[in-house]
């Protein structure tokens, strides 16, 4: 599901969904724009298999984070089973069924390991600087797997709603000590999942998932999913 009308970043979800069709011709893939006939670039459509505006308009038309359009994602997803993944993520051709007896099991799921180029385990101390001072949940946002009818995954966007759509408002509540100079999508994923206290039942090890910048901090980072696609698969882009 792509949230976004900057050129350069549908281009990149374009990427990943090449990636993933190179991985598996059959994935389906959807990319979730503002407007259609504005935002859809010649050439750049024919790699996805649905091309869908977001349900409640842009509401990030204000400071340009289209991460934080996240909320909609269930209400925006055409499958009863989604994964999300940022558009800056490439998929290479490897067994994937470990990754789905992973997920079979949740509602709701985003990883809370990625690896280093050397194969390392990332320290999500450094990576997760505002979680750790909080303690809060220290998952990763650019993944995440749900099922669009379950309660958790129903609960979780809900709570997300007003977090996302109020997130400077929620840093002021909730982070007394020290913030995100801007808008963070991977904080606010997290403070979600700590509002409801579902850390355990969202919570899962991929140990396939690459970090190859590892500049997390401001988490820009380039991932590598090292899985090869045999269903239904969603990409959104963020800020």
């Amino acid at each position: 599901l792509g949230i976004d009308t900057d050129e350069d970043q549908i281009k990149y979800a374009y990427t990943t969904a090449l990636s993933i069709k190179t991985c598996d011709p059959a994935a389906s893939i959807c990319l979730i724009v503002d407007d259609i006939e504005k935002d859809l670039i010649s050439g750049y459509e024919n790699v996805f298999d649905y091309i869908i505006e977001l349900p409640f308009g842009n509401t990030a038309y204000k400071d340009g984070f289209h991460g934080s359009n996240i909320w909609q994602l269930r209400e925006a997803t055409p499958y009863d089973e989604t994964i999300y993944i940022d558009y800056d993520t490439l998929f290479l051709n490897t067994d994937i069924d470990h990754l789905w007896e992973n997920l079979e099991v949740y509602d709701i799921a985003m990883p809370n390991i990625s690896r280093s180029f050397r194969n390392q385990p990332l320290d999500r101390r450094q990576l997760f600087e505002f979680e750790n001072h909080y303690k809060f949940p220290m998952l990763y946002s650019n993944f995440i797997y749900f099922k669009k009818d379950s309660q958790l995954a129903i609960d979780w966007f809900k709570m997300a709603d007003p977090v996302f759509q109020n997130w400077r408002d929620v840093y002021t509540q909730l982070m007394n000590d020290k913030k995100p100079l801007s808008f963070n999508k991977n904080v606010l994923c997290n403070i979600v999942t700590h509002l409801l206290d579902v850390k355990n039942e969202v919570s899962v090890s991929l140990n396939n998932l690459y970090d190859l910048t590892s500049i997390s901090n401001q988490h820009s980072s380039f991932y590598l999913l090292l899985v090869k696609i045999s269903m239904l698969v969603s990409v959104i882009s963020s800020v």
